[in-house]
């Protein structure tokens, strides 16, 4: 048997790159798009909502309960950091089991705390219902 000369074939491919608008062109705007964008809208919307809502909140609530202008810079900060350890929470949770589920629980979060802001007393019962209202 004799030592066979072989020399190995190479192929060569080309790679085409494309811009993002490009491919949002050839894919196309359909109705899960408009479902994504009607999902992630309403939820930047109540986020907006929140925070105008407190800063007129704030206010009202000073008056009726009587409470220095300290504690409505507290409410407001618990709203931001609520929203600060939420991120820190759910955005590598939505990673980790899907966008949609933590999407879901958010609302949910949100819903709920925000209609708790309704049955507060005095704002030591606000402080953490802000909080997770933030969290959402």
């Amino acid at each position: 048997m004799g030592i066979r000369n072989s020399k190995p074939t190479v192929t060569t491919t080309q790679v085409q790159t494309i811009t993002v608008d490009s491919a949002v062109n050839c894919i196309g705007l359909g109705a899960f798009q408009h479902k994504v964008l009607f999902a992630t809208g309403t939820c930047f919307m109540a986020d907006s909502v929140q925070v105008m809502l407190l800063s007129i909140l704030t206010r009202k609530l000073q008056r009726e309960w009587d409470f220095p202008e300290e504690i409505s810079s507290r409410i407001t900060s618990c709203l931001f950091a609520g929203a600060t350890v939420g991120t820190l929470i759910l955005g590598p949770l939505g990673d980790r089991i899907g966008r949609k589920p933590v999407l879901c629980w958010a609302n949910l979060i949100i819903l709920c705390f925000g209609l708790g802001t309704a049955f507060t007393q005095n704002y030591y019962q606000l402080f953490p219902i802000i909080f997770f209202v933030g969290f959402g």
